[in-house]
């Protein structure tokens, strides 16, 4: 059988120091939660200006100043650079949203954008192109890849996420967790391009 050391069941010691500060750290961790829980992140909609440069990542180039993330839908519309650089650390968004008057954009991808919970939304008549570079990629989790054309790279559907009636082009892409292409056009690269599709969750 278990026996507890003298000290640790006496609540005494060095045993009872490590276990104190213990109960410290999960209340600590408990009330971060519990802010965590009061006060959610915040959806965020954000629009593209695109006057400062091409740049994705340059808050000035947004209304409000900020650039989108997690939680936040990136609208396109009529104006502002079209040909958008998005560069850098990995980009998380919940959605691009194009309205029906935006203009065709095209995006240069050299990192990972990573769709949750959203995905890709072309109101307009215009084609919405995503070219991945140096190694870029886009995921979609729970979110669709809409009519979008996606070329190049990596191409990531997971979590129940959708093809739609998008056009890839792509180097790879790879399908899990209950995802599906719908109706998507998918085009890899002969040579070495891959189409995965992983075991169902």
């Amino acid at each position: 059988a278990w026996v507890a050391a003298p000290e640790l069941a006496r609540g005494t010691g060095k045993a009872a120091a490590r276990r104190t500060g213990a109960v410290a750290v999960l209340a600590r961790g408990a009330l971060a939660l519990a802010v965590a829980v009061a006060f959610p992140a915040q959806a965020q909609t954000l629009t593209w200006l695109g006057l400062t440069d091409n740049y994705f990542n340059n808050a000035n180039n947004w209304a409000p100043t900020a650039v989108p993330g997690l939680t936040g839908t990136a609208v396109f519309t009529d104006a502002g650079a079209t040909d958008v650089v998005i560069r850098g650390s990995m980009q998380h968004v919940q959605a691009f949203q194009f309205n029906n008057d935006a203009q065709a954009y095209s995006f240069q991808v050299s990192n990972h954008v990573a769709f949750l919970n959203g995905g890709i939304f072309n109101n307009s008549a215009n084609t919405q192109t995503f070219t991945l570079v140096n190694g870029g990629a886009i995921s979609f989790a729970q979110s669709t890849a809409g009519n979008s054309t996606i070329n190049g790279g990596s191409v990531v559907f997971q979590t129940s996420s959708t093809g739609g009636t998008a056009t890839l082009n792509a180097q790879r892409v790879s399908l899990s967790g209950r995802s599906s292409l719908q109706v998507a056009t998918v085009n890899v690269d002969g040579a070495s391009g891959s189409l995965v599709f992983a075991e169902r969750a």
